[in-house]
């Protein structure tokens, strides 16, 4: 035994009531010997979870002390980097030295890393991804609206929010906006209390979605000249939201929270309350009426990384840390990327909108029309809008289709034999028929979900227009689709039609689903905008989220998992082409009326004893899963 020695977790949480002894004092006891009035949270990777959830907790009664003791643990599985594993030992990977190097802001690595926080499966940092995320959801979408709102306030109104009209003009469609927000301030709550950080990231993303879609849908701009008192309420509701997002997103991004409140002219966020969500009823109500937004001009909070960039910083941080500190001398002082506002991100956003003549989100001002030129850049970017809007001009090209499901290429497969990869525990590699010539290999994060029999032989739902993969050393060409439950602990296969062939096409009836992309760009992100809007009904149809029931409309992003079952089809949701227009209804759609006709036929008159008592009889019924949708269908 005198080689052995105790790994370093096994007494180190120790260290945790040490630590707390140093800074608190004699205090230190109101927090590791107050069990009443603390609850313990605690966070860490799935290989640690021993050490604190049966060695250290061993530890403390042992001593027979009132110990506080955990109450919840979040785990998280590894995240990994590019196409391998971060590694501290070897230096692969980005650090925190590392991230601090590039200059981009601090808000936006936080963002990120919860954005892809492997809660029930590895996941991955990839450079590309990171620029796209960053691009997509916190420039264009976060940023853009609240820099539009700010300015709406700062150049129309005085620098002041004029609160809701007292003509109560716009309040309808306040109103709407409210009951939205509030719903979604109610999940994101929830989400915290659940540890479920991804989920009430993502809601809190979508306050802000939803912010931005009704500053567009009302057209303020418009609304300030043909109806003033509507203007003030509508400018005046996205006051509000712009508050929520910076309360929201505090836990997420602070730093981001604290640059928000000074230009909103806000000492102090609201506490994340059940009164809150009552507030966002009405968002226009969230600051009073002449409330001062801050003195300067509000300017963006964020700038798009460029392509090149990406490149840069792939190439600067690829091998190990120990060759980039050799080599760091002889390398260029200049951060690749810098902080919204700095030089290098003027240069960049610059050459940005001359480039790529993208005239989206930041480079849009506050009336929705102008380009914003701190924001974007001007010069050769306006003129080239020009001349694409009036059609003529060397750079012109089609415009951009919405991003719906008429893009993503559905088909039918069949899975011919699935194997648990050989370098991810969490993986599996699948053959998939999609009825062409050669089979296509998908890798898929299934395997805490459905075991590996169940995969066998199995009729799915592939997204086939994904740009292909490198999935921890093995291609995947295609995506299984596949529905999860709120809490993310069941996943389930989404089945397609009975009848559809091998390789046929999807649809979603009101689409025109014939002409998907031949391959959709990862950059911006056209699978994952439709994703959210994607949901199973209780009789498990899949479908868009609006053909069930109004459960708001495609701006509601939270996958449902129904029952076990297969998924048929159903107006709206998705159909085989072959199946459509037949007209008959299929046997079990009426057919558990026999139930009754029999129970008669041996009864006679008593029937009415077993199928009309309820208060009596409890039914029981037991059946394969692929008839309970004509089972468990309540009446209306």
């Amino acid at each position: 035994m005198s080689t052995m020695v105790f790994y370093v977790w096994f007494d180190a949480p120790i260290g945790y009531i040490s630590i707390t002894a140093n800074y608190c004092g004699d205090g230190w006891e109101a927090w590791w010997k107050s069990p009443q009035d603390v609850e313990l949270v605690q966070f860490m990777g799935k290989d640690n979870v021993p050490f604190h959830t049966v060695i250290f907790p061993a530890t403390l009664l042992g001593t027979q002390e009132p110990w506080t003791m955990m109450k919840s643990i979040s785990v998280t599985e590894y995240l990994n980097y590019e196409d391998g594993k971060f590694s501290k030992s070897r230096g692969v990977g980005v650090f925190g030295n590392d991230a601090k190097d590039t200059g981009i802001p601090v808000e936006v690595w936080r963002y990120y890393l919860l954005a892809v926080r492997p809660e029930s499966s590895d996941s991955a940092f990839q450079w590309d991804d990171f620029a796209a995320k960053n691009n997509a959801e916190l420039n264009d979408n976060l940023g853009n609206f609240i820099n539009r709102t700010l300015k709406f306030i700062y150049a129309r109104f005085d620098k002041a929010v004029p609160g809701p009209a007292a003509s109560g003009a716009g309040m309808e469609a306040v109103k709407g906006l409210g009951e939205k927000v509030s719903a979604l301030v109610e999940q994101y709550i929830a989400a915290l209390e659940g540890l479920r950080m991804k989920e009430a990231l993502r809601t809190a993303m979508m306050v802000s979605k939803a912010g931005n879609a009704f500053f567009q849908e009302t057209e303020i701009w418009v609304a300030y000249k043909q109806d003033k008192d509507a203007c003030s309420s509508y400018i005046s509701a996205c006051a509000g939201i712009v508050l929520l997002c910076a309360t929201l997103l505090q836990p997420f991004m602070p730093s981001f929270t604290r640059k928000v409140m000074e230009q909103l002219g806000v000492s102090q966020v609201p506490d994340l309350t059940d009164d809150l969500v009552q507030r966002a009823l009405n968002p226009a109500a969230l600051l009073p009426a002449g409330h001062p937004i801050g003195a300067a001009e509000p300017t963006p909070l964020f700038r798009k990384i460029t392509d090149d960039e990406v490149a840069q910083l792939r190439a600067r941080y690829a091998g190990n840390q120990a060759d980039r500190n050799a080599a760091a001398p002889a390398a260029s002082s200049s951060s690749a990327a810098a902080p919204a506002g700095g030089k290098a991100a003027g240069k960049a956003a610059g050459k940005g909108a001359t480039k790529g003549g993208d005239s989206k989100a930041a480079a849009k001002a506050a009336d929705g029309g102008k380009a914003d030129g701190a924001a974007a850049g001007k010069g050769k970017k306006e003129k080239g809008d020009k001349a694409a809007a009036a059609g003529g001009g060397k750079g012109s090209k089609e415009p951009e289709r919405p991003a719906d499901i008429s893009r993503i290429d559905l088909r039918v497969g069949l899975i011919k034999k699935a194997w648990r990869h050989p370098d991810a525990e969490s993986l599996y590699v699948e053959e998939v028929d999609v009825g062409e010539e050669q089979p296509r290999t998908v890798v898929s994060g299934l395997v805490k979900f459905i075991p590996e029999a169940e995969m066998q032989q199995r009729r799915v739902v592939l997204v086939c227009n994904l740009k292909p993969a490198n999935m921890r050393g093995i291609q995947s060409q295609a995506m299984v689709l596949a529905a999860t439950s709120p809490d993310g602990s069941r996943v389930e296969l989404v089945e397609p039609p009975a009848g559809a062939a091998i390789g046929e096409r999807l649809r979603v009836d009101g689409f025109d689903c014939s002409q998907p992309d031949e391959q959709l760009n990862p950059k911006k992100k056209v699978f994952e905008a439709v994703a959210p809007d994607l949901a199973t009904s209780e009789q498990t149809l899949l479908g868009l989220r609006e053909a069930f029931g109004g459960e708001g409309s495609k701006k509601r992003h939270k996958n449902r998992c129904g029952s076990a079952g297969p998924v048929p089809f159903e107006t709206n949701a998705f159909t085989s082409p072959r199946m459509t227009g037949e007209g008959v209804f299929y046997v079990w759609f009426d057919a558990p009326i026999g139930y009754i006709s029999i129970t008669a036929n041996y009864c006679g008159d008593g029937w009415e004893a077993w199928w009309k008592s309820p208060q009596d009889v409890e039914l029981v019924q037991f059946m394969r899963k692929d008839n309970v949708p004509f089972h468990t269908c309540k009446p209306n």
